[in-house]
């Protein structure tokens, strides 16, 4: 099978556009993932932390745990010390 000029530039330029956009998704990954990593909860509301976790997380190839884990490095010394109060550990965030 041959193909002609214009079908060998639109595969050409489909290509490119692909191998491209891998690379900015990868790249807004890796992004929310430094910006997760930095996020901690400091003197804001607890809740108000919590919720910043979803928009950074939503396209982070990261399993549940891990989250979970990353999320309680972020948390203040004040509430790990009052989730150690609880008797059980959370399932999920």
């Amino acid at each position: 099978m041959h193909l002609s000029r214009e079908e060998i530039t639109i595969s050409h330029y489909f290509y490119g556009f692909i191998k491209e956009f891998k690379v900015k998704r990868y790249k807004l990954c890796q992004t929310k993932i430094n910006k997760f990593r930095r996020l901690r909860q400091r003197d804001h509301v607890s809740l108000t932390y919590a919720n910043d976790i979803p928009l950074l997380t939503s396209s982070i190839p990261w399993d549940e745990k891990t989250i979970m884990g990353q999320f309680w490095y972020g948390l203040c010394n004040d509430v790990k010390d009052l989730y150690l109060t609880f008797n059980e550990d959370p399932k999920s965030l």
